[in-house]
């Protein structure tokens, strides 16, 4: 049955306008937390914004598609085979009869779902909203068509950002290689130089369980949440760059801790420790939940710390019995080089020029990866009007 839509441009022959609610099935699967997760465990966990964490059950057997409902709101992703999905995503389930998975996916990642989102204190996306969701449907011959265009042209992007990795991990490798040469081995130091435990040479500050009932403003800020990858670069995520005022909600579970400019900063809890990300703070701020950050005192730069903290698996002085996680007086125990503050300046002076080369073209070619993958959203719009 075609749906009456109005204010909706008009469709091609043979397509229809039609309720997101009339051709999937929507729903929130039972939701597990985070103390639940398994490090090793057999099968994946996908929350709002994407894979969670591993679980030792599973309650999906086929992959589908995810609408991100709490936190993350609008977030679109792909579930894998016998994953766990909990209920921070919303499921869409499409009618095989109506839409195909591929199509409902592509056509998701097109769409602007900010008018399914409620609530101002804790955003969300319900059923309820979801379910009227205008969508245009294509026949099914012509859903597989679309989908096989924008794979082909996904293909590109893929290849792009498959080059810029490799180029991120040559420049990394390059940085590390330089690192090695530069910094001693073992125990045998350079004269002058001396191991120092970072809470020797750093204050460290951890992010935490904040006062509940508390609210916080964009004024107050900038609040750095957590340290995100984009190749090469490493930067976090700024709440008060997009809002203008943070609510309650948004920050129920963290607490504000004030770092200075020269803060590195680093993940303290799940997944993310794997990943070694680090961020080099270049203005003053607060730092939430699932960050801890190093301020070095007059003994060494902050330069030095990034550069050197930057080489340390934190994983390895994490606490995995459960939930990865990490403690603040582990952090403060590990031991780092440290040489004289001349020392330290020339040997930084000396990574950041052999480094500015390969950043420049590691941003080329995340630039070239992005530009590649705007075609498949470029395509799918030309293709729905």
């Amino acid at each position: 049955m075609t749906v009456e839509i109005a204010s909706r441009p008009p469709l091609p022959d043979d397509w229809r306008w039609a309720k997101l609610g009339e051709v999937c099935d929507l729903y929130q699967p039972q939701t597990i937390g985070l103390s639940d997760l398994i490090v090793n465990g057999q099968y994946p966990v996908f929350g709002a914004n994407g894979l969670l964490g591993r679980y030792d059950r599973y309650n999906h057997k086929d992959p589908e598609v995810l609408i991100g409902c709490r936190g993350s709101c609008g977030s679109i992703n792909l579930s894998e085979p016998y994953s766990w999905i909990t209920g921070n995503a919303m499921v869409a389930h499409p009618d095989d009869n109506q839409l195909t998975k591929e199509f409902l996916l592509a056509l998701l990642r097109g769409s602007d779902l900010s008018s399914t989102i409620s609530g101002t204190a804790q955003p969300q996306i319900t059923r309820k909203s979801l379910a009227p969701f205008p969508i245009p449907v294509p026949p099914l011959e012509e859903q597989r068509r679309i989908v096989a265009r924008l794979d082909e042209r996904m293909a590109v992007a893929e290849r792009a950002r498959v080059a810029a990795d490799r180029i991120a991990e040559a420049a990394n490798s390059l940085k590390i290689s330089l690192l090695r040469e530069i910094l001693p081995l073992g125990q045998n130091l350079p004269q002058d130089w001396r191991f120092a435990a970072l809470g020797e040479v750093c204050e460290v500050f951890s992010g935490g369980p904040a006062p509940q009932g508390q609210q916080y403003f964009a004024d107050d800020g900038p609040f750095f949440f957590r340290v995100r990858d984009l190749g090469n670069h490493r930067r976090t995520m700024d709440l008060s760059a997009s809002q203008d005022r943070l609510s309650t909600i948004a920050l129920a579970d963290v607490k504000l801790v004030p770092v200075q400019a020269g803060a590195v900063l680093f993940p303290k809890s799940g997944a993310a420790i794997a990943t070694n990300n680090r961020a080099l703070l270049t203005t003053d701020g607060y730092i939430v939940s699932h960050l801890m950050a190093l301020y070095p005192t007059d003994e060494t730069t902050s330069e030095w710390i990034y550069h050197v903290v930057s080489q340390i698996d934190m994983m390895d002085y994490a606490d995995n019995t459960g939930y990865p996680s990490l403690r603040k007086s582990v952090v403060e125990r590990i031991e780092i080089p440290l040489p004289p503050l001349e020392e330290q300046r020339r040997i930084v002076a000396r990574l950041d020029a052999r480094m500015a080369v390969a950043e420049r073209v590691v941003r080329a070619a995340m630039g070239e990866a992005e530009a590649a993958g705007a075609l498949g959203g470029a395509l799918l719009r030309e293709a729905v009007g």
